[in-house]
């Protein structure tokens, strides 16, 4: 595990790994209570749907953060595009989706091979 001082974009890295750590608990809870209802009674099993159909903003952040943390090109513009649609979310989603942008912009540490571009 890499320490803060080797982590390019700790700041991000961080974000971005908190709402994977988030997105993916809620995910498992939800689809164990599906599943649980679906054994029971049988009624509103389908919100373990919900719980599933998370996973796909679970595995963008895994990628920001895993970007942020090296520096990567991609890690960037999945960072950008997740504080696009943070910035539609008054009052909390908008700070958010601010702050990704500001560490985006001036602040982003590529990665020592994206430093090395010949001029």
């Amino acid at each position: 595990m890499q320490t803060d001082s080797e982590i390019l974009n700790p700041g991000l890295y961080r974000l971005h790994r908190l709402f994977f750590i988030a997105f993916t608990s809620f995910a498992v809870i939800m689809a164990l209570i599906g599943i649980r209802l679906a054994f029971g009674d049988g009624e509103d099993a389908a919100i373990g749907v919900v719980g599933i159909g998370l996973l796909p903003f679970s595995a963008l952040h895994w990628y920001a953060a895993k970007g942020a943390k090296n520096g990567a090109k991609s890690g960037k513009i999945i960072s950008r595009v997740i504080g696009t649609f943070w910035l539609f979310g008054i009052p909390i989603g908008t700070i958010l989706g601010i702050y990704v942008w500001y560490k985006t912009a001036d602040s982003w540490k590529p990665s020592e091979s994206q430093n090395n571009d010949p001029a």
